[in-house]
């Protein structure tokens, strides 16, 4: 078996799957083929192993390839591959989970380990869960370790794997959870307060409370039992603001009455977590009712208490509306639909009569079976100064890795038929509407920008021409050749070549998602570039 293939299976591991040892290859000291010729080989080791960690950063699948090149560059690969290791704490997976772990131990991978995440912690608030004390061990043989996570927001970390921790590394990072942690804000005291801002973002800051959940932080200097955003509130002068992000507003329903000034508020900005307390629905609903001024922008969760009474509040000057759901983290069973927070016929059909001003509409769709739903298509077609509209769609849950993801399909085409059938619908003539931005997004799954779910995310822009004659529409995954390419096919139905069809991002912008193990194959030759992605 060639070496490539053989990393490929072992380093396919991941928490909570099956895993089996695959042979591994000894390496052994490389003899060149031509020795009147330079070779990788032939650099230090501490270089060699820099650039396969910055291969891999770049292009996961050619680290495989690259590791077949000698039993030397085999182990290098090996190792970078496990910079990163997910683990699961389900009472049903820990037996596997620690088995793994003792693999990699037995073949000198622990120490390779740079972030170290736990994950599944459904289970760990049963009676009598105790952290699996053979982890301890094999955590402490992980002296490479920089970082852990811990992917529950509802426990608290576990108290023994933070002695352990403390014991045996000097922390140079907090803990965003229980337990509290110390203090790092700005600290103000006395009379001390901030200058008048026109512009505010807070998008995580360590408020002082008494309480250490969820946010909650020991050592803030102020008055016993005071509330950080109380001191705020009270001392700052808020009369000058003119925009406001900060998610879920608990500092923003506290000076709402001296926001005379303001024309955008954001509540959900960088929004991360599916949980929103009832506290917050109060506090972003009594931030709409009682502000003073009305607003140009309104960007806010779209939780189940939050009616469009507070929203048309500000129908004589509103213009931009965006109503965000929450993405749940956890992965979700087969043919599911993420629908959460979706606005309902009744809710837009009321935005609708009552924003006659609004120019730019951010929504999320629910599929109608394996069709688009063309009822709030129509309605959203009736907005009468509508310019700008941005529909984002979740990707069903395919049934097997066989399957790709159910219809309807983010592609090209469906968004041009999409923008052409509202406009046809429109309530104005000539349709106010000019621009559609549609996208498919895993609100189910996210692997760092490497998996099938996140490469079947698309966006797709189109964009009514300057004569209201055609269309232009852009991938917002794709360069600027690219997206010539790919208007040429749907627009003049040009074939496109064979190498641009292996590129995942373009065949999922012609055609739509792909399967899991047609992305596996595919990834292993595709030149585009993994990380972060902004639809």
């Amino acid at each position: 078996m060639a070496p490539g293939r053989s990393l490929f299976k072992v380093l396919g591991v991941s928490a909570g799957r099956p895993w089996r040892s695959a042979s591994v290859i000894t390496a052994r000291k490389p003899k060149p083929a031509d020795p009147g010729r330079r070779s990788l080989c032939d650099l230090p080791e501490e270089i060699i192993m820099l650039i396969i960690q910055h291969v891999q950063d770049i292009s996961p699948g050619t680290v495989v390839v690259l590791a077949s090149v000698s039993s030397l560059i085999y182990t290098k690969a090996r190792y970078v591959q496990h910079r990163h290791v997910a683990i699961s704490l389900k009472l049903s997976k820990a037996k596997n989970e620690i088995a793994f772990l003792k693999y990699l131990s037995s073949n000198g991978l622990l120490p390779a380990i740079r972030s170290l995440r736990f994950v599944e912690l459904a289970d760990t608030k049963q009676k009598g869960y105790q952290f699996p004390t053979p982890l301890y061990g094999l955590i402490d043989q992980m002296t490479g370790l920089l970082d852990i996570h811990v992917d529950a927001f509802c426990y608290p970390v576990p108290a023994s794997l933070l002695e352990n921790l403390k014991r045996r590394t000097r922390r140079e990072g907090c803990l965003r959870f229980e337990p509290c942690v110390e203090y790092c804000g700005l600290g103000l005291v006395g009379d001390e307060r901030l200058p008048p801002f026109e512009e505010l973002v807070l998008l995580e800051y360590p408020w002082g409370r008494s309480s250490g959940f969820p946010w909650g932080v020991k050592g803030y200097p102020g008055k016993k039992d005071e509330i950080e955003q109380d001191y705020w509130a009270s001392h700052c002068d808020w009369s000058h603001l003119r925009r406001l992000v900060e998610p879920k507003g608990s500092l923003a329903h506290r000076i709402a009455q001296q926001l005379t000034a303001l024309h955008e508020v954001d509540l959900c900005s960088a929004y991360q977590f599916p949980t929103i307390y009832k506290h917050d629905e109060r506090a972003m609903i009594h931030f709409l009712e009682t502000i003073p001024s009305m607003l140009d922008s309104i960007t806010v969760p779209n939780f189940a208490s939050l009616s469009t009474t507070p929203i048309i509040r500000h129908g004589s000057r509103l213009r931009s509306l965006e109503l965000v759901c929450p993405v749940p983290y956890c992965s979700r069973q087969p043919e599911y639909r993420w629908t959460d927070g979706i606005a309902g016929i009744q809710a837009l059909t009321e935005l609708r009569d009552g924003l006659p001003r609004l120019e730019h509409l951010s929504i999320h769709l629910a599929a109608d079976g394996n069709d688009w739903p063309y009822p709030t298509l129509d309605i959203v077609a009736g907005f009468p100064r509508l310019r700008s509209v941005k529909f984002n769609t979740a990707l069903a849950v395919p049934r097997s890795d066989v399957d790709a993801p159910a219809p309807p399909h983010v592609t090209a085409a469906s968004a041009e038929s999409l923008l052409r059938y509202m406009r046809e619908r429109s309530t104005t003539e000539p349709p106010s509407l000019q621009r559609l931005h549609l996208v498919s997004d895993n609100g189910w799954s996210d692997e760092g920008g490497l998996s099938p779910a996140r490469a079947n995310a698309t966006g797709i822009v189109c964009q009514v021409s300057h004569d209201d004659r055609g269309w232009t529409v852009t991938c917002t995954k794709l360069s600027e050749a690219l997206n010539e390419k790919l208007r040429r096919a749907v627009r003049d139905g040009e074939a496109p070549s064979p190498a641009d069809m292996a590129r995942i991002d373009f065949k999922v912008a012609l055609e739509g998602p792909i399967s899991s193990l047609v992305y596996w194959d595919m990834s292993k030759s595709d030149p585009r570039p993994r990380g972060p992605w902004d639809p």
